[in-house]
């Protein structure tokens, strides 16, 4: 009778080669493995999905969170990055830019925001894996979900991601106007952002390397640095400075750096590399002629 059972079985196995028993709803059949959120889940860059701001429609409550993003001052499209020290950043494609504090609930999957101006806004989140591809939802209270796509991994060494907040302080304006060597240090700010959007790149092995929330003035080629033409400068990294003229003596004091020095290195071969050495040769060089010590 063992022996018959067992011929049974095996017909049953041929018939169906996927190994499902239709022996009731759910019994025996393969089931996507559900992915359980973590602390670590969070970590990394995360940009807004193309799909946008997406309205729970069970639910009517007008109070959408398309209406908070847009209170809030941020465009449908940006990057927010969390960080292993509870840190995180938010930048926008118009140049907002905002930073703070943010705190995970294991029990009922609770993300919380806490901004440097006091605001603080409440997420359950939940996250998934699509084919390699990682995808993460905050939902507020009013049923309202913000879908966000992996932008970036989260680095061994976080403090050197181009989005950490140290890595950004050129972003944030100045309320008063600046001296020739303030404004220096702006500038070697954001080109230390580049040479840390480069290194991760390399890190990372990333396919390319996406601009848009960088816009500044240095153009990137195939093992070179430029500069992008004056009278296209995004205004998004003007506004950052104190004035426009302020933004452009930064431009003219990197312009005729380049056009007065030379690059000594070779073609590494790899050219993020070799324009990493580049962005890094040229810090340093713009901190010995300007006198500055700054530990970049």
């Amino acid at each position: 009778m063992l022996y018959v059972k067992l011929i049974f079985l095996l017909f049953l196995l041929m018939v169906d080669p996927r190994g499902v028993f239709h022996a009731g709803p759910g019994i025996f059949e393969k089931k996507t493995e559900e992915i359980q959120f973590s602390n670590n889940s969070l970590t990394g860059t995360w940009r807004l999905s193309h799909t946008g701001v997406a309205q729970n429609t069970s639910n009517s409550n007008t109070d959408s969170l398309r209406s908070e993003l847009v209170q809030g001052g941020l465009p449908r499209d940006f990057l927010v990055s969390f960080f292993p020290d509870s840190s995180f950043t938010e930048i926008s494609l118009n140049g907002d830019y905002s930073t703070g504090k943010w705190s995970y609930k294991e029990d009922d999957t609770m993300v919380t925001m806490l901004y440097q101006n006091g605001k603080t806004k409440t997420y359950k989140a939940s996250y998934a894996n699509e084919k390699g591809l990682r995808l993460v939802t905050l939902e507020s209270f009013t049923g309202t979900f913000l879908p966000l796509g992996g932008f970036g991994k989260s680095m061994e060494k976080f403090k050197e991601d181009p989005f950490y907040a140290a890595n950004n302080t050129w972003r944030i304006k100045s309320a008063d106007a600046e001296d020739k060597t303030q404004i220096t240090v702006r500038l070697l700010d954001y080109l230390e952002h580049i040479g840390y959007l480069l290194k991760a790149a390399e890190i990372r092995k990333q396919q390319f390397i996406s601009w848009e929330f960088s816009k500044g003035i240095i153009k990137v080629y195939n093992g070179g640095i430029g500069l992008v033409e004056k009278d296209k400068i995004s205004s998004v990294w003007i506004d950052c400075f104190h004035t426009k003229e302020d933004a452009f003596q930064a431009y003219d004091i990197l312009d005729n750096y380049l056009r007065t020095s030379a690059y000594k290195g070779k073609y590494t071969g790899s050219w993020v590399t070799t324009d990493y050495n580049i962005i890094i040769s040229i810090i340093e060089g713009l901190k010995k002629r300007s006198g500055l010590t700054k530990n970049l």
